[in-house]
């Protein structure tokens, strides 16, 4: 499974609104994409727009179709 920004959401849940870089766990300045296997899933930080995403994924071997 793909789990994305789990700890900006979570801000969002608790605060209204994340920002970047402090709700972010792994994604540091000058990223846009950062992913890590956790177990079965991979965890995945990012701020890209959801038309640059699928792009991402693919480059990173995530996606293949």
């Amino acid at each position: 499974m793909y789990i994305f920004n789990e700890k900006a959401e979570k801000a969002v849940k608790e605060k209204g609104f994340a920002r970047f870089p402090e709700d972010f766990e792994r994604l540091r300045p000058g990223q846009s994409f950062t992913f890590w296997k956790d177990g079965d899933n991979v965890k995945i930080e990012t701020v890209l727009p959801a038309s640059e995403l699928k792009t991402a994924m693919r480059r990173a071997g995530l996606l293949t179709a």
